[in-house]
């Protein structure tokens, strides 16, 4: 009689113990009471909107004769009014016009070059004597038109001539046509329209310079007798004409880049008589021009007004004291 392999028993893991039985439910909480209507901050809508809770669903502690009466009228908005919009900024001041450029026939003095064509003279060497087309003891109308056409400017050389802007500065003449001491036609600068243009003086005393022609005095011995010498006519005609002119520079020894501006001297010519009686045009004593103290700036414009500020919301009547009924 033999015996099995041995075998072994299992221990049992121990048992859990049983789950708790559960825990009876807590009794409902009691409902909160209702909020009781602020004084403070009352309802934004309307009364009729929202109409007041019925005294049983109130708080038991609050008696119906504790509760505020409800306002007369519908209480205004708290909501803010909104700011009015800025005024627009005003446009910024627009600059006063440049005025305008100045015409050559503005200036009586140069109003010779209207028409005319322009030699250049101390700059390309173009002078009144090219426009005749040879010499002749006798007048050639042709020649005597094509001279008169013309005026030269510069008369006198620029100190920069390659920046001169040919405004008559350094002196300008118109050509006229006529018979030389030798007897010959001959077209040449014309002595007596010598000018540089109407750059005379705004010094007190000195008006004159504005309208009147120049005559060069000292620079090529263009004085006030040379106006009427050689003309005849009546005292008023003669008075006419040699008051158009005035002498400037009337120093001696005034170089030849001078010019104009009476710094040198300037002398209105007036008509007069000789001895003999017979008329001429003479000049009153120099004058000088003062110059001018620099021009300050000009002031710059004003500044644009700022835009008015926004006016506050009127005050709302207070909630906290409603008016009493009637």
């Amino acid at each position: 009689c033999r015996g099995t392999p041995a075998q072994y028993a299992t221990l049992a893991a121990p048992s859990s113990p049983p789950d708790p039985p559960p825990s009876p439910l807590p009794p409902p909480s009691p409902l909160p009471p209702p909020p009781l209507p602020s004084l403070a901050s009352p309802p934004l809508s309307p009364p009729l909107a929202s109409p007041p809770l019925s005294p049983s669903l109130t708080s038991p502690s609050l008696a119906p004769s504790m509760a505020p009466p409800p306002p007369a009228f519908p209480p205004p908005s708290t909501s803010p009014l909104p700011p009015p919009s800025p005024s627009p900024m005003p446009p910024p001041p627009l600059p006063p016009p440049s005025p305008p450029p100045r015409l050559i026939s503005e200036c009586p003095a140069t109003a010779f070059r209207l028409g005319r064509v322009h030699l250049s003279g101390q700059v390309d060497g173009e002078w009144c004597g090219g426009r005749v087309s040879a010499e002749s003891s006798v007048p050639v109308p042709a020649d005597q038109e094509h001279c008169e056409g013309a005026y030269v400017d510069p008369l006198w050389e620029p100190p920069e001539p390659a920046e001169y802007a040919f405004d008559c500065s350094q002196g300008c003449a118109k050509c006229v046509y006529g018979e030389n001491e030798n007897g010959i036609y001959v077209c040449t600068n014309d002595r007596d329209s010598i000018t540089t243009g109407c750059n005379g003086s705004t010094s007190p005393g000195l008006e004159y310079t504005q309208h009147r022609t120049r005559l060069t005095g000292s620079l090529d011995e263009s004085w006030c007798w040379s106006a009427i010498n050689g003309l005849t006519g009546t005292e008023a005609e003669l008075n006419a004409t040699c008051t158009q002119f005035y002498v400037d520079p009337a120093d001696p020894d005034t170089p030849a880049s001078y010019a104009g501006g009476c710094t040198r001297g300037c002398s209105a010519c007036y008509l007069g008589t000789r001895a003999n009686g017979d008329y001429v045009c003479r000049g009153t004593p120099a004058q000088y021009a003062t110059l001018a103290a620099p021009s300050s700036p000009p002031d710059p414009p004003p500044s644009p007004l700022p835009p008015p500020s926004p006016l506050p919301p009127p005050p709302l009547p207070s909630l906290a004291s409603p008016p009493l009924s009637p």
